[in-house]
């Protein structure tokens, strides 16, 4: 705000009483071209005038009020002027009203002293402003925290809310970098800065799409064919399963960017892959690749698989009252004559031997056995399954499980059950 003042203005004598007179006793003035904008004063009052701008432009049609004593209000011209005349000596507030939404004036209110006989000049110097609003997106949600820089006339920054959301408002109208700052480093956005133009009055929109979640996915392949229905596990940050599809692929979708383990757990004995675990990093936007390679050992034949075995036994679950540690055992494959020829294990743990089939083009053997005692009236089951295959040494070998089943005779209720996980290599 500048405050002027103009010279005093000698009175003009206008009487035409004296028009006869030498014109050497009578004067007139001009009037006041730039801050009396045509204003003609005598000696006992004075004015005031002044302008408005936004930015450096006229602004018009702002009111301005001119308060007490003598309160009026004016209404600044087409190049941003405005024009009090006739004011008595004192001090005057003068006040800018109404101004248009998206201007903002330093000062919108001044206290003025006029003198008789001069002019004092106001001057308001205005901006017009606007503001830039958005969102930060991460996997669909608001990212709350992210700070948000605004550079351009005026550099400002802001965190989202909760919600994502950002606003950025009084900022100078002109030409942004609307950009994010300060970003982990598995975070990928499509767009890390955008360009906005800030306009009067208006709120620019910039909006950012983010995510930390990448995938896994691949082949297992077993022999040179798809390995279908195989189990793949992902551990790391997350731990998920799932099972390779009918083309033997598989895949884990929306993983947090970090370090996982790709493995196959579970495989059958006779099935050897390159790799049977693969470390990965996931990159957030991206697919990681992990690929197994397996081929399958022939099963042993069925007169490969006769024999004594050394037998391990693992306890994995009990519900009976005592439990049973691992333990080791001695048992015998002999065929059993059926068509197809049946197996019976013979084992000395056992009240009876395993019974069951020997299946050579999977290497599998499913068996079982009953026994029921009339006193005290209880009924055991065993069931077994196992896959036979020859080991790196050359050596027949078998894994699986083995539960036991214990039940009334009468009811048929479950007593208790215990289960193990089984294992035996063939004796020389």
């Amino acid at each position: 705000m500048n405050l002027r003042r103009v010279l005093p203005v000698l009175p003009i004598l206008i009487a035409s009483a004296l028009s006869a007179c030498d014109s050497k006793n009578s004067e007139f003035f001009e009037p006041i071209a730039e801050d009396g904008a045509g204003l003609f004063s005598d000696e006992a009052t004075g004015g005031v005038s002044g302008l408005v701008t936004v930015d450096g432009l006229p602004l018009a049609a702002v009111r301005i009020a001119l308060g007490h004593p003598a309160n009026r209000e004016v209404t600044t011209d087409g190049e941003g002027r405005f024009l009090f005349e006739a004011l008595d000596p004192g001090s005057y507030p003068v006040e800018l009203e109404d101004l248009p939404a998206g201007v903002v004036c330093p000062e919108i209110a001044v206290n003025v002293v006029v003198v008789a006989g001069e002019v004092a000049s106001v001057d308001f110097g205005c901006a017009a402003i606007g503001g830039v609003q958005g969102m930060v997106m991460l996997n669909g949600g608001g990212y709350a925290g992210v700070q948000v820089t605004v550079a351009g006339p005026d550099t400002l920054w802001t965190d989202t809310g909760p919600d994502g959301s950002f606003a950025l408002a009084d900022l100078p109208v002109g030409s942004y970098t609307v950009s994010l700052e300060s970003l982990p480093s598995e975070v990928v956005c499509t767009e890390y800065s955008l360009d906005r133009t800030v306009e009067q009055a208006g709120m620019a929109s910039a909006s950012f799409d983010c995510t930390d979640l990448g995938g896994v996915s691949g082949t297992v392949m077993l022999d040179g064919a798809p390995y279908a229905g195989v189990q793949v596990s992902l551990s790391g940050g997350v731990s998920a399963d799932t099972s390779a599809d009918p083309v033997g692929a598989f895949e884990f979708a929306d993983v947090r960017a970090g370090s996982y383990t790709v493995s196959l757990p579970g495989l059958p004995a006779n099935v050897t892959c390159t790799d049977t675990t693969i470390p990965v990093v996931v990159v957030a936007d991206q697919t990681t690749s992990a690929n197994f390679d397996c081929v399958a050992a022939t099963p042993p034949s069925f007169d490969d698989i006769l024999g004594f075995y050394d037998v391990e036994y693992v306890s994995t679950l009990t519900t009976c009252e005592a439990s049973i540690a691992g333990f080791s055992v001695v048992g015998e494959m002999k065929p059993y004559l059926a068509d197809p020829p049946g197996v019976d294990f013979n084992l000395p743990n056992t009240v009876a031997p395993i019974w069951g089939y020997y299946y050579e083009e999977s290497g599998s053997f499913v068996g079982d056995f009953m026994w029921h005692d009339d006193v005290p009236g209880d009924e055991t089951n065993e069931f077994w399954v196992a896959t036979f295959f020859v080991n790196a040494h050359g050596v027949v070998a078998f894994t699986g499980t083995a539960i036991e089943i214990f039940r009334d005779v009468v009811s048929q209720v479950e007593i208790c059950r215990r289960e193990y996980d089984v294992s035996g290599t063939k004796k020389p």
